[in-house]
């Protein structure tokens, strides 16, 4: 059977591949949508102090922080860090300050192993 999305799927097999059999199709108009594809990755704006941080993702209940050296963020959650720290970590990395000190300070080792 040709042109039938296989269950499960993985998107790189419908969108990136030119050896796959199956159409290309926007992710966004099926059911196999997941709200965690629509994560973008920010470039942390701390900059002129060298900071370890170097990108950041938000999502609706944590935050992905990719420290430099790492190939994989190391992931912040309601869960593992609570909800009142995971915010303020939210707010200093859109303000593009003050994430690094915060962590260290308040957060250390509060992410998802």
């Amino acid at each position: 059977m040709k042109n039938i999305i296989p269950t499960p799927f993985v998107e790189t097999d419908l969108v990136h591949s030119n050896e796959s059999n199956y159409p290309k199709i926007e992710l966004k108009n099926t059911p196999f949508y997941f709200r965690e594809m629509e994560e973008i990755k920010e470039k942390y704006g701390n900059t002129e102090l060298h900071s370890t941080i170097t990108h950041y993702a938000i999502g609706e209940t944590y935050i992905n922080i990719w420290f430099g050296g790492l190939n994989h963020p190391k992931k912040y959650s309601f869960q593992s860090a609570t909800e009142p720290k995971v915010k303020k970590m939210i707010e200093l990395a859109q303000a593009g300050k003050g994430l690094n000190r915060y962590i260290i300070t308040k957060a250390k080792g509060l992410y998802e192993r």
